[in-house]
C-alpha cells in the first residue's frame, strides 16, 4: 500500500535534524537508550513509514490537483470557446411550388484573455495548504496506526512466548510429579 515517493520519503522529512544544536541526553539515560536491543525497533519504523493506506492516495491526488490549480490561477489566462449551432427550415408561403429548405449554421467564437485575480489566487494557495496538511495528518495517522498495530504484535509475540514457557514449566511440573 505504499506510495511512490513518500513512505522512507516521507520519514527523511520527518526525521531531518533540526536548524538548531540538540542537546545531548545525560550519561545515565544514554547508557540506558544503548543497552536496549534497537534492530526490531528500526525495522518497526521502516515498516510504518512504508505502510499508508488509500486515503493517502487520495490526498496525494487531491494536492496535485490543489497545485495544478494554483498553477493555473497564476497564469492567470483564460480561454473561452463558443459553439452556437441553427437550423432553420424556410419556405416561401405565397409560392405554392415552394417545397422549402433546411439551413444550417454554426457560430463559433473564442475568446482569450489575461487577469491577475487576487481572490482566486488565495483561495487557490488556501486550497494548496489544506491539501498539504490533510495529506500530512493523513500520513501521520498511518504512521500511528501501523506502530500501534506493530506494538500490538509485539505484545501478542510476547504474551505468546510467556504462555509456552508457562505450559513447558507445567509440562515439566507435571512430568515431575508422575515420575
Amino acid at each position: 500500500m505504499a506510495v511512490a515517493g513518500l513512505g522512507i520519503a516521507a520519514a527523511a522529512v520527518w526525521l531531518a535534524p533540526a536548524a538548531h544544536a540538540q542537546t545531548p541526553l545525560p550519561g545515565e539515560i544514554s547508557a540506558a537508550l544503548a543497552a536496549l536491543p534497537a534492530e526490531p525497533y528500526f525495522t518497526d519504523m521502516a515498516l510504518a513509514f512504508g505502510a499508508t493506506s488509500e486515503a493517502v492516495i487520495v490526498r496525494t491526488a487531491a494536492l496535485v490537483a490543489a497545485r495544478s490549480a494554483l498553477a493555473r490561477v497564476s497564469a492567470g489566462f483564460a480561454v473561452v470557446a463558443e459553439a452556437e449551432p441553427t437550423v432553420e427550415f424556410e419556405r416561401d408561403l405565397a409560392d405554392p411550388a415552394d417545397k422549402g429548405a433546411w439551413q444550417t449554421d454554426i457560430d463559433l467564437s473564442v475568446a482569450a484573455n489575461w487577469r491577475r485575480d487576487a481572490q482566486a489566487l488565495a483561495r487557490a494557495r488556501l486550497a494548496v495548504t489544506n491539501a498539504e496538511a490533510r495529506l500530512r495528518d493523513q500520513l501521520r495517522d498511518d504512521l500511528q496506526r501501523s506502530l500501534l498495530a506493530l506494538s500490538g504484535r509485539r505484545l501478542a509475540e510476547r504474551g505468546l512466548a510467556d504462555a509456552e514457557l508457562e505450559a513447558a514449566q507445567a509440562d515439566a511440573a507435571l512430568s515431575e510429579a508422575v515420575a
